[in-house]
Protein backbone atom coordinates (compact mmCIF):
# COMPACT_ATOMS: atom_id res chain seq x y z
CA UNK A 1 0.00 0.00 0.00
CA UNK A 2 1.39 3.40 -1.00
CA UNK A 3 1.87 6.18 1.53
CA UNK A 4 -0.96 8.22 0.00
CA UNK A 5 -3.35 5.24 0.02
CA UNK A 6 -2.48 4.52 3.67
CA UNK A 7 -3.16 8.15 4.63
CA UNK A 8 -6.52 8.09 2.85
CA UNK A 9 -7.47 4.92 4.71
CA UNK A 10 -6.45 6.48 8.01
CA UNK A 11 -8.55 9.60 7.34
CA UNK A 12 -11.54 7.45 6.46
CA UNK A 13 -11.29 5.18 9.51
CA UNK A 14 -9.92 7.63 12.10
CA UNK A 15 -7.36 10.28 12.79
CA UNK A 16 -4.57 7.78 13.52
CA UNK A 17 -3.73 4.09 13.86
CA UNK A 18 -4.83 4.03 17.51
CA UNK A 19 -8.34 5.25 16.66
CA UNK A 20 -8.58 2.77 13.79
CA UNK A 21 -7.78 -0.09 16.14
CA UNK A 22 -10.31 1.11 18.70
CA UNK A 23 -13.01 1.30 16.03
CA UNK A 24 -12.10 -2.18 14.77
CA UNK A 25 -12.38 -3.66 18.27
CA UNK A 26 -15.74 -1.93 18.79
CA UNK A 27 -17.04 -3.33 15.49
CA UNK A 28 -15.82 -6.87 16.19
CA UNK A 29 -17.38 -6.84 19.66
CA UNK A 30 -20.70 -5.51 18.35
CA UNK A 31 -20.98 -8.34 15.79
CA UNK A 32 -20.95 -11.09 18.42
CA UNK A 33 -21.90 -9.30 21.65
CA UNK A 34 -25.47 -10.55 21.96
CA UNK A 35 -24.63 -14.12 20.88
CA UNK A 36 -22.25 -14.77 23.77
CA UNK A 37 -23.58 -17.12 26.53
CA UNK A 38 -22.65 -14.49 29.16
CA UNK A 39 -25.07 -11.92 27.71
CA UNK A 40 -27.89 -11.51 30.27
CA UNK A 41 -30.28 -9.15 28.48
CA UNK A 42 -31.70 -5.92 29.86
CA UNK A 43 -30.36 -4.71 33.22
CA UNK A 44 -31.39 -1.58 35.14
CA UNK A 45 -29.25 0.71 37.29
CA UNK A 46 -30.78 1.02 40.77
CA UNK A 47 -30.34 4.77 41.32
CA UNK A 48 -31.13 6.19 37.87
CA UNK A 49 -33.24 3.50 36.20
CA UNK A 50 -30.82 3.55 33.27
CA UNK A 51 -30.94 0.49 31.01
CA UNK A 52 -27.86 -1.59 30.13
CA UNK A 53 -27.25 -4.72 28.06
CA UNK A 54 -24.20 -6.40 29.61
CA UNK A 55 -22.27 -9.59 29.55
CA UNK A 56 -21.77 -10.91 33.10
CA UNK A 57 -19.19 -13.63 33.70
CA UNK A 58 -16.36 -15.07 35.84
CA UNK A 59 -18.24 -15.52 39.11
CA UNK A 60 -15.75 -15.88 41.98
CA UNK A 61 -16.01 -16.34 45.73
CA UNK A 62 -13.99 -13.94 47.85
CA UNK A 63 -12.22 -15.03 51.03
CA UNK A 64 -14.60 -12.81 53.03
CA UNK A 65 -17.55 -14.97 51.89
CA UNK A 66 -19.02 -12.71 49.20
CA UNK A 67 -19.22 -13.11 45.40
CA UNK A 68 -17.91 -10.92 42.56
CA UNK A 69 -18.26 -11.02 38.75
CA UNK A 70 -17.11 -9.12 35.67
CA UNK A 71 -19.57 -6.72 33.99
CA UNK A 72 -18.96 -5.80 30.35
CA UNK A 73 -20.87 -3.34 28.13
CA UNK A 74 -20.24 -1.89 24.70
CA UNK A 75 -18.61 1.52 24.30
CA UNK A 76 -21.95 3.35 24.04
CA UNK A 77 -23.20 2.13 27.45
CA UNK A 78 -20.83 3.72 30.00
CA UNK A 79 -21.14 3.08 33.73
CA UNK A 80 -19.04 3.85 36.78
CA UNK A 81 -18.00 2.76 40.24
CA UNK A 82 -20.81 3.03 42.75
CA UNK A 83 -23.47 2.11 40.19
CA UNK A 84 -25.81 -0.65 41.39
CA UNK A 85 -27.26 -3.04 38.83
CA UNK A 86 -30.36 -5.21 39.22
CA UNK A 87 -29.85 -8.37 37.17
CA UNK A 88 -32.75 -10.35 35.64
CA UNK A 89 -32.52 -12.69 38.65
CA UNK A 90 -33.55 -9.76 40.89
CA UNK A 91 -30.16 -9.63 42.62
CA UNK A 92 -28.38 -6.31 43.11
CA UNK A 93 -24.65 -5.89 42.38
CA UNK A 94 -22.46 -2.83 43.05
CA UNK A 95 -19.57 -1.81 40.80
CA UNK A 96 -16.49 -1.53 43.01
CA UNK A 97 -13.73 -1.28 40.39
CA UNK A 98 -13.53 -0.06 36.79
CA UNK A 99 -10.22 -0.15 34.90
CA UNK A 100 -9.30 2.02 31.93
CA UNK A 101 -10.35 0.44 28.61
CA UNK A 102 -9.51 3.36 26.29
CA UNK A 103 -12.95 3.69 24.73
CA UNK A 104 -13.04 0.15 23.31
CA UNK A 105 -15.72 -1.05 25.78
CA UNK A 106 -16.61 -0.69 29.47
CA UNK A 107 -15.52 -3.29 32.00
CA UNK A 108 -16.04 -3.38 35.75
CA UNK A 109 -15.94 -5.65 38.78
CA UNK A 110 -19.31 -5.99 40.50
CA UNK A 111 -19.81 -7.32 44.04
CA UNK A 112 -23.00 -9.05 45.17
CA UNK A 113 -25.17 -6.84 47.41
CA UNK A 114 -26.09 -9.25 50.20
CA UNK A 115 -27.96 -6.70 52.29
CA UNK A 116 -30.23 -3.64 51.96
CA UNK A 117 -29.12 -1.10 54.56
CA UNK A 118 -31.87 1.18 55.91
CA UNK A 119 -30.87 4.79 56.64
CA UNK A 120 -33.02 7.68 57.83
CA UNK A 121 -31.99 10.55 55.54
CA UNK A 122 -33.85 13.60 54.32
CA UNK A 123 -36.71 12.97 56.75
CA UNK A 124 -37.49 9.49 55.43
CA UNK A 125 -36.20 5.94 55.49
CA UNK A 126 -34.29 4.83 52.40
CA UNK A 127 -32.70 1.52 51.48
CA UNK A 128 -29.16 1.20 50.08
CA UNK A 129 -28.03 -2.07 48.46
CA UNK A 130 -24.63 -2.83 50.00
CA UNK A 131 -21.99 -5.53 50.03
CA UNK A 132 -21.27 -6.58 53.62
CA UNK A 133 -18.13 -8.63 54.30
CA UNK A 134 -16.90 -10.20 57.52
CA UNK A 135 -13.93 -8.15 58.72
CA UNK A 136 -13.50 -9.38 62.28
CA UNK A 137 -9.88 -10.32 61.52
CA UNK A 138 -8.97 -6.72 60.59
CA UNK A 139 -8.32 -3.65 62.71
CA UNK A 140 -11.47 -1.66 63.48
CA UNK A 141 -9.72 1.70 63.45
CA UNK A 142 -10.32 2.18 67.17
CA UNK A 143 -8.50 1.39 70.38
CA UNK A 144 -10.73 -0.02 73.09
CA UNK A 145 -10.04 0.48 76.77
CA UNK A 146 -11.44 -2.07 79.24
CA UNK A 147 -14.05 -4.75 78.60
CA UNK A 148 -17.53 -4.10 77.25
CA UNK A 149 -20.42 -6.55 77.52
CA UNK A 150 -21.34 -6.95 73.86
CA UNK A 151 -20.06 -8.79 70.78
CA UNK A 152 -16.74 -8.06 69.11
CA UNK A 153 -17.60 -8.81 65.47
CA UNK A 154 -17.04 -6.23 62.75
CA UNK A 155 -17.88 -5.94 59.08
CA UNK A 156 -16.68 -4.15 55.97
CA UNK A 157 -19.40 -2.38 53.96
CA UNK A 158 -19.17 -1.23 50.33
CA UNK A 159 -21.79 1.46 49.63
CA UNK A 160 -22.43 3.98 46.85
CA UNK A 161 -20.81 7.36 47.50
CA UNK A 162 -23.67 9.88 47.60
CA UNK A 163 -23.96 13.22 49.45
CA UNK A 164 -25.86 11.64 52.33
CA UNK A 165 -23.53 8.64 52.70
CA UNK A 166 -20.37 10.78 52.41
CA UNK A 167 -21.72 13.00 55.22
CA UNK A 168 -21.98 10.13 57.73
CA UNK A 169 -19.24 10.23 60.36
CA UNK A 170 -17.64 8.03 63.00
CA UNK A 171 -20.13 6.77 65.57
CA UNK A 172 -23.11 6.61 63.22
CA UNK A 173 -25.10 3.47 64.02
CA UNK A 174 -26.81 0.84 61.87
CA UNK A 175 -28.98 -2.23 62.34
CA UNK A 176 -27.64 -5.10 60.21
CA UNK A 177 -29.20 -8.50 60.70
CA UNK A 178 -31.50 -11.08 59.10
CA UNK A 179 -33.06 -11.48 62.55
CA UNK A 180 -35.45 -8.55 62.66
CA UNK A 181 -36.91 -9.43 66.06
CA UNK A 182 -33.64 -8.88 67.91
CA UNK A 183 -31.18 -7.43 65.39
CA UNK A 184 -27.52 -6.66 65.90
CA UNK A 185 -26.47 -3.01 66.02
CA UNK A 186 -23.23 -1.75 64.51
CA UNK A 187 -21.31 1.51 64.84
CA UNK A 188 -19.25 3.20 62.11
CA UNK A 189 -15.61 3.15 63.22
CA UNK A 190 -13.53 3.68 60.08
CA UNK A 191 -14.28 5.49 56.82
CA UNK A 192 -12.34 5.17 53.56
CA UNK A 193 -13.48 7.94 51.20
CA UNK A 194 -10.61 7.44 48.80
CA UNK A 195 -10.49 3.68 48.19
CA UNK A 196 -12.75 3.27 45.16
CA UNK A 197 -12.96 6.55 43.30
CA UNK A 198 -11.05 4.98 40.42
CA UNK A 199 -13.09 5.26 37.23
CA UNK A 200 -16.01 7.47 36.33
CA UNK A 201 -19.18 7.45 38.38
CA UNK A 202 -20.20 8.26 41.92
CA UNK A 203 -17.52 6.18 43.58
CA UNK A 204 -17.68 3.69 46.43
CA UNK A 205 -17.24 4.22 50.16
CA UNK A 206 -15.65 1.53 52.27
CA UNK A 207 -16.86 1.52 55.88
CA UNK A 208 -15.68 -0.55 58.82
CA UNK A 209 -18.44 -1.11 61.40
CA UNK A 210 -18.06 -2.72 64.83
CA UNK A 211 -20.76 -4.45 66.86
CA UNK A 212 -22.60 -2.15 69.29
CA UNK A 213 -25.33 -2.46 71.91
CA UNK A 214 -28.98 -2.35 70.85
CA UNK A 215 -30.68 0.77 72.27
CA UNK A 216 -34.30 1.61 73.17
CA UNK A 217 -34.15 4.38 70.56
CA UNK A 218 -33.52 1.91 67.71
CA UNK A 219 -36.47 1.46 65.36
CA UNK A 220 -36.45 -2.32 65.06
CA UNK A 221 -39.65 -2.48 63.02
CA UNK A 222 -38.02 -0.49 60.20
CA UNK A 223 -34.45 -1.64 60.95
CA UNK A 224 -33.18 1.94 61.40
CA UNK A 225 -30.90 2.77 64.33
CA UNK A 226 -31.61 5.73 66.64
CA UNK A 227 -34.93 6.52 64.96
CA UNK A 228 -37.61 5.06 67.26
CA UNK A 229 -40.64 7.30 67.79
CA UNK A 230 -41.89 8.54 71.14
CA UNK A 231 -45.49 8.22 72.30
CA UNK A 232 -46.38 11.51 70.62
CA UNK A 233 -44.89 10.40 67.30
CA UNK A 234 -41.77 12.55 67.61
CA UNK A 235 -38.33 11.24 66.63
CA UNK A 236 -35.98 10.65 69.56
Amino acid sequence: MSTDAFRKRMRAAGANLREERIRAIRANLAQTFFDDPSYVGEVKEYWTGGVYHPRVYESKNKAAGTVLMQFLTQHNEPFGTGDVFTLPSGESWICTYKPETYGMFHLGTIDFCNYALSLHVGGKDRQYPVCVQNATQYNSGETRIGQLGFGSSQSLIFITAMPETIALDHGYRFLIDRNQEKPTAYRLTQIDHIHSYKGCGRGVLRWTVAEDMLRPTDDIANMVADQAKGEGGEWF
